[in-house]
């Protein structure tokens, strides 16, 4: 959150399975719950772990 990684963990299985992934919900049997209270906003994935500086750097160049 701005700049500062809060959180970090490894996500697996996500191009070797036909499952769909979401993001602010969990599929659990098929069944959509646990959705996020909230909003989101300007969601990014990489296809590898960001250094904390890699992090700032995207936070200090990208316009509000």
């Amino acid at each position: 959150i701005d700049g500062v990684k809060q959180t970090s963990g490894k996500l697996t299985n996500l191009t070797t399975n036909n499952r769909d992934y979401y993001i602010g919900a969990v599929n659990s049997e098929g069944e959509l719950k646990g959705f996020l209270n909230g909003l989101s906003d300007e969601i990014r994935i990489y296809n590898s772990i960001l250094s904390d500086s890699q992090i700032n750097q995207i936070y200090l160049n990208t316009e509000p």
